[in-house]
C-alpha cells in the first residue's frame, strides 16, 4: 500500500502547530524547572522548600499528612522541596518514640531546615548502685562488695560545679551589669528565674542562630518557657537549640524554637536533679540515689 503524502498546506500548518505549541509551552517548562508554580488564583508564584533532618533512621515524615521520601539511604535527612508558600504541618514519629509536630511557613526562594527531637515513650532509669562486688571475684557468700567506680564518679559529678550549669555571674546588658541566673554557651544564654527560662543571643544579630530568626529577621530574646517553678535549666548536650530542664514535678527537654508551637517532651517523672557529662550520659539523682 502507497504511503499517502502530506500535501505542503497540511505540512505548513503542522509546522505552525509546533512553532506555537513551542512558544507557549517553553515560558511555562522554564517557570516550573526555575521554581515557579500557579497560586489558587492562577498567579505565578516562586517555591519554597522544608528539609528535614531527624535524630535517627527510620522516623517518619509527614508534610500537611503526606508522608515524605527519605533523600538519604540511610533515611535520615528529608528534602521536600518546590511547594507553594503557606504554612504546612510537619510531623515526624516513629513507633515507640513521642511525636514531634510542628507548623511550619514556608516562603518563596527559602528552604525552611528543621531539627526535630523525639524521646522514647517509655525511658527506663537505670538505677546506679553504690557497691558492687569486685570484677574477676568469684561471688560468694563470703565476697564482700566494693566501692562502685561509677557511683563515685556521678556523686563528685552533682559536687562539681559546671561551666554550663545555673551560675551566678555578671553579664553586660547595654550599658548595665546585672547579676543573673545563667547557663552559658557560646554566645546563646540561657536567663532564668523561679518561674521563666529566656534564651539571648549576645552576639551579631546578622549572624544569629537560625531559631532566633523568622524570614529576614532576627531577634535577641525568646521565652523558651513561663510556668511552675524552675529547680535547673542548661543548653543540651550537642543541640544549641534545645534546653533540658527541671521543676519539681519532672525533667523536660524543649526547644528554643517556637514559631509554629514549642515541642516540650518528658525525660523523667518525679522530684531529680540532673548532671550531663562530657560524653553526653544524662544522669538523675534523687535524694541520695542515682540513675
Amino acid at each position: 500500500m502507497p504511503n499517502k503524502v502530506l500535501s505542503k498546506k497540511k505540512r505548513y500548518f503542522y509546522l505552525f502547530l509546533c512553532v506555537i505549541a513551542f512558544f507557549v509551552l517553553s515560558p511555562i517548562v522554564s517557570f516550573y524547572a526555575t521554581g515557579y508554580r500557579l497560586g489558587d488564583k492562577f498567579e505565578l508564584m516562586k517555591t519554597g522548600g522544608i528539609y528535614v533532618v531527624t535524630g535517627g533512621k527510620d522516623f517518619n515524615v509527614f508534610v500537611d499528612g503526606v508522608e515524605q521520601t527519605s533523600s538519604s539511604i540511610f533515611r535520615r535527612n528529608f528534602l521536600v522541596q518546590d511547594i507553594r508558600p503557606k504554612i504546612y504541618n510537619v510531623k515526624v514519629e516513629k513507633e515507640g518514640f513521642v511525636t514531634w509536630s510542628k507548623d511550619v511557613n514556608v516562603y518563596p526562594e527559602k528552604v525552611n531546615e528543621l531539627y526535630p527531637f523525639n524521646l522514647p515513650e517509655e525511658i527506663v532509669l537505670t538505677e546506679i548502685p553504690k557497691q558492687v562486688y569486685p570484677e574477676g571475684v568469684a561471688t560468694t557468700t563470703k565476697t564482700k562488695k566494693v566501692d562502685n567506680k561509677e557511683f563515685v564518679y556521678v556523686k563528685n559529678l552533682f559536687l562539681a560545679t559546671s561551666t554550663k550549669s545555673l551560675i551566678n555571674e555578671k553579664v553586660s546588658t547595654g550599658t548595665s551589669t546585672e547579676d543573673k541566673n545563667l547557663a552559658i554557651h557560646k554566645k546563646v544564654v540561657l536567663e532564668v528565674s523561679s518561674d521563666e527560662i529566656l534564651a539571648k543571643w549576645f552576639g551579631d544579630i546578622d549572624v544569629a542562630p537560625l531559631y532566633f530568626c523568622d524570614l529576614n529577621k532576627c531577634v535577641n530574646e525568646i521565652t523558651v518557657y513561663k510556668g511552675e517553678e524552675i529547680k535547673k535549666a542548661e543548653l543540651f548536650f550537642g543541640r544549641d537549640d534545645l534546653v533540658i530542664f527541671s521543676t519539681k514535678n519532672g525533667i523536660y527537654l524543649t526547644e528554643i524554637d517556637g514559631k509554629g508551637g514549642r515541642n516540650t517532651q518528658t525525660l523523667a517523672k518525679g522530684n531529680y536533679d540532673f548532671k550531663i557529662d562530657k560524653e553526653g550520659i544524662i544522669y538523675l539523682k534523687k535524694d541520695k540515689d542515682v540513675f
